[in-house]
């Protein structure tokens, strides 16, 4: 397969994940999940134009910047969970008293 194609491919997976972070982020959860699928969009693309022109080093640091981003945001997941018993973006009040 052509390098234009494959890249075109994993583009197309981030503009997927661009699309339900704008549609669906009523839940973190979603947001979280869409972020991510974003990420392993783009890893894949980084990962084809790597593969045929560069070293492979700078895909494990991408990769180990993905996953402690996904471990970033989950923690702070279960602490909102855990401060005000839900997950909705539209509930949580940045301003308490």
């Amino acid at each position: 397969m052509k390098l234009d194609f494959l890249i075109l491919i994993s583009l197309l997976g981030s503009f997927i994940g661009m699309k339900s972070f704008i549609f669906y982020h009523k839940h973190i959860l979603s947001v979280l999940l869409s972020l991510e699928f974003m990420m392993m969009s783009i890893y894949i693309s980084l990962f084809f134009y790597m593969l045929f022109y560069f070293d492979l080093y700078f895909m494990m640091i991408y990769l180990t910047l993905c996953v402690c981003e996904a471990v970033l945001g989950l923690s702070l997941l279960i602490m909102i969970i855990r401060s005000s018993g839900t997950e909705m973006h539209g509930v949580l009040s940045m301003i308490k008293c």
